[in-house]
């Protein structure tokens, strides 16, 4: 298959791995040590940010599209190396592709932007008034994957939409036998942000530990199933809904 294919693919894969990274983004605590999670290189951020996210009442929004270009940037070590290289594929460079889907300015970037867009069920007419005015979830980050079967009925009697109304959980970690199944239990319904955020950040350690560990980095069509795998496995229990549109 043609290269510049692979490379559409994977954009459109990553694109929103951004969402992934900025929520596991990590501080320095009061004693100036490290702590497990992403850091944004604040002059790839500043540098960047133009590129990546749109304005909206003079404010920056979509960081997720900057941090995206920014995954791709910092961990260049543990990806394939084409992923940085210009000679890979035509026109953009894989970071520009995959970043870009908020601020598409070439054919190949709004591949990306019209499948996102279509995916996240807009028509043509609302890209623009809905789809780059970004609105704030509260506490998304305290928020847990919900099953969908709580909600089926065989009776038809069906839940309203308010959260308080479901009971079922997934926990935010990798799949395994232990968790596949969605819990009820207090410790997921009533988490508070500091525990919301440390479960981001180790879920995400986890993840960038088991990518370095992914081999066959210079055959990008068996590279990119083996992340396939590794990503289900370590995304499957992240909510889709960071921000409502």
């Amino acid at each position: 298959m043609d290269e510049t294919v692979y490379k559409i693919a994977l954009a459109g894969f990553l694109h929103d791995i951004g969402k992934f990274a900025e929520r596991a983004e990590a501080k320095k605590d009061n004693a100036g040590d490290l702590k497990e999670g992403f850091y944004i290189d604040k002059e790839f951020l500043n540098s960047n940010r133009d590129l990546f996210q749109p304005h909206y009442n003079n404010i920056y929004t979509h960081k997720h599209a900057v941090y995206t270009a920014a995954f791709i940037d910092h961990f260049e070590k543990i990806i394939p190396k084409r992923f940085n290289k210009g000679e890979w594929g035509i026109e953009d460079s894989f970071a520009n592709l995959a970043g870009g889907h908020h601020m598409p300015k070439t054919p190949l970037q709004w591949i990306i932007a019209i499948s996102d867009r279509v995916s996240s069920g807009f028509d043509r007419s609302e890209f623009e008034d809905k789809y780059n005015k970004e609105i704030q979830v509260k506490d998304y980050k305290k928020t847990r994957l919900l099953t969908i079967f709580e909600g089926l009925s065989t009776e038809g009697k069906w839940k309203s939409d308010m959260l308080e109304d479901y009971q079922y959980r997934y926990p935010l970690t990798e799949l395994s036998p232990d968790n596949i199944f969605p819990q009820n239990n207090p410790e997921i319904k009533q988490i508070d942000n500091k525990q919301a955020s440390e479960d981001y950040r180790q879920l995400f350690f986890n993840f960038i530990n088991a990518l370095e560990e992914v081999i066959h980095k210079e055959n990008i069509p068996l590279w990119f199933e083996h992340f396939d795998s590794l990503f289900m496995i370590f995304a499957s229990h992240i909510p889709a809904g960071q921000h409502r549109h």
